[in-house]
């Protein structure tokens, strides 16, 4: 283990540079939607397996201190002006945070809202930081641990900011399959709505969600996260981004069927018609059935009218 990890150390610089060179190759040259989601797969997949190799430095009970401190000072000499601003950053909101608290006198709950917006405020800031020094470094940071992330910049912050990160993604994971299964419980059956997922997608909790003060900042920077700009090596990025794109295309979906129904119910006197919409409208597996009823309804009356006609005849 000691020889390929000194091994690593060395090479280490060499080969950042040539998959560097190799992306920016990637980015200037037109290529296939498919060849360029597997190129990008693969660079993850390299700046995973670095990951996993800078996680064993971390853990220097396993190795010699000095191969850590060497690879772990080339490393932080890459990215130094980067972790200069991302300290910088997180030490004014503690200081602005402290101003305000100073300013006025504050309750024990007023404490803890205090605490979850300033925790949001700084996985805002670092996340930023933390996706352009992996992409530095050819390196997916992001999936380190917290404990790892501290180890690496001296920072105890990256403990619970990472924990943000790592609920932001569980989050639209957990309701993707709530969705996706047809779960029933209370929360799933409000996420199952199109005002839940407008909610979600607007950074806000949804009506019918608990709304305390950790969820409003988990819902809030779940919205900054998907919207921050695009990553080459995070995979924590990637997944997050495929799930958000998920819901986005979800919503679009099922606000363009809910039209459909809305005006079929006013202007359409088609059986058939109705019928085939109501089908299409139940394969949403949206928790609300009030439309489809609606649509069962007028389907009913036009066949109660259609055989009114026919006995009179």
């Amino acid at each position: 283990v000691a020889s390929s990890i000194i091994q690593a150390a060395d090479n280490v610089n060499q080969s950042l540079e040539n998959d560097s060179r190799r992306m920016r190759r990637f980015d200037g040259t037109a290529r296939s939607k498919h060849n360029d989601s597997d190129r990008e797969a693969s660079y993850r997949r390299k700046a995973s397996g670095r990951a996993k190799l800078l996680s064993r430095l971390l853990h220097r009970e396993s190795i010699t201190g000095s191969i850590a401190v060497r690879l772990l000072a080339t490393l932080k000499e890459k990215v130094e002006e980067s972790l200069v601003k991302m300290k910088t950053d997180i030490e004014v909101l503690e200081v602005q945070s402290r101003d305000e608290n100073a300013q006025r006198e504050i309750s024990s709950a007023q404490y803890l809202i205090g605490l979850h917006t300033l925790s949001a405020k700084k996985s805002k800031a670092v996340i930023s930081h933390l996706l352009s020094m992996s992409d530095q470094l050819s390196i997916d940071l992001l999936s380190l641990s917290g404990a790892e992330l501290d180890s690496l910049f001296d920072m105890t912050e990256m403990q619970y900011i990472k924990q943000m990160y790592d609920s932001s993604l569980n989050m639209l994971k957990k309701y993707r399959d709530a969705i996706e299964e047809r779960k029933t419980d209370k929360e799933s059956k409000v996420i199952r709505t199109t005002a839940g997922i407008s909610a979600l997608l607007d950074g806000v909790v949804p009506e019918g969600i608990s709304n305390n003060s950790a969820n409003e900042a988990l819902f809030d920077t779940t919205r900054y996260f998907a919207n921050t700009r695009p990553n080459q090596c995070s995979e924590w990025f990637a997944d997050l981004h495929r799930n958000w794109t998920w819901f986005v295309e979800k919503k679009t979906m099922w606000k363009e069927v809910e039209g459909k129904v809305d005006n079929a119910i006013k202007t359409v006197d088609d059986v058939s018609e109705l019928h085939n919409l109501r089908e299409q409208y139940l394969d949403l597996h949206l928790s609300s059935q009030t439309r489809a009823k609606k649509l069962r309804d007028k389907i009913n009356s036009l066949m109660e009218e259609q055989e009114g006609r026919d006995d009179e005849q």
